[in-house]
């Protein structure tokens, strides 16, 4: 990733800075699937040791992503590894959300969150729902479903997405609700049915796909990933890296990425980035203790 042209006042080192930060906090959206990371670090030269470095260093950013109270294993054995409370974490920015959503095999008689919801109703605990793993985004989100809905689907635990999706596609499991980003080219080939997104409104790229929130209203989730610094890091760094990574967010070649991925960019200020942070983890906190959710 590269970041703007020198024209934008930006020095090169601050650039780098920012495109960085992003590639790291791409890591965590890619550590459920362990091959998909290989090839991201084989790809961006970034190894485990910078990761550990950057906990340490208060001019260098550790990238969170997803549900800091959904999947907060990463976070956690993250911060443990550098004895941090996790909790101290200085909040900069959201890069970008990618939105779950409801896929299910092909073979599966339905074609509508609405038919999911009836038949789920009708036949309690008797569809599967593959999830990447326990306290998991696809988990968290499945339960936020059952909850909203009243139904009881019987929950699959896998250890990522690829094999939970494997098992879907093969029809050995009914339904998932996946970051769109990992299983839409599954959709486009036909592999899967895509019944609904997990946002508020329609996705412009996706007219034709209904949202969740139409046959639920208020529905919504989406794996976001953020970038935060380490305890007791100086307003002054947090400002800049702030500003660093909004004008990141701005270029075309990182928009035009995030796009592939199926993700919204979203920047913003340090202070948004703690609003949201805050209602993610009271929001998600509500479904962990709810449904009971323990991590493995």
């Amino acid at each position: 990733m590269k970041g703007g042209s020198p024209s934008r006042g930006r020095s090169d080192g601050a650039r780098r800075d920012a495109a960085e930060a992003l590639a790291i906090a791409a890591l965590g959206f890619l550590a459920s699937d362990p091959e998909q990371l290989g090839g991201f670090l084989a790809a961006t030269g970034i190894g485990p040791e910078r990761i550990r470095e950057v906990a340490r260093d208060p001019h260098f950013l550790a990238g969170v992503l997803d549900h800091l109270a959904g999947d907060e294993r990463l976070v956690l054995a993250f911060a443990r590894t550098e004895g941090i409370d996790p909790s101290e974490f200085v909040p900069i920015v959201i890069m970008g959300r990618v939105p779950n959503a409801l896929v299910v095999n092909p073979k599966l008689p339905l074609n509508s969150v609405a038919e999911v919801i009836a038949y789920a109703k009708a036949n309690p605990g008797k569809l599967t729902s593959a999830t990447q793993g326990n306290g998991t985004t696809s988990h968290l989100t499945s339960e936020l479903l059952q909850m909203m809905a009243d139904v009881k689907f019987q929950h699959v635990p896998y250890r990522g997405s690829a094999p939970a999706l494997t098992d879907l596609v093969a029809g050995s499991v009914d339904l998932m609700f996946d970051n769109l980003g990992v299983s839409l080219p599954l959709v486009k080939g036909g592999q899967l049915k895509l019944l609904g997104v997990a946002t508020p409104k329609r996705m412009a790229s996706l007219p034709d796909v209904p949202t969740i929130a139409e046959t639920l209203p208020g529905f919504e989730s989406a794996a976001w990933f953020a970038i935060v610094a380490p305890p007791k890091t100086p307003q002054a760094v947090v400002d800049k890296i702030n500003a660093d990574v909004n004008e990141a967010l701005r270029q075309s070649d990182i928009v035009q990425r995030l796009t592939q991925l199926s993700a919204e960019p979203i920047g913003g200020t340090p202070q948004a980035t703690a609003a949201y942070m805050r209602e993610e983890i009271e929001r998600w906190h509500k479904v962990i203790k709810a449904a009971n959710v323990k991590l493995d």
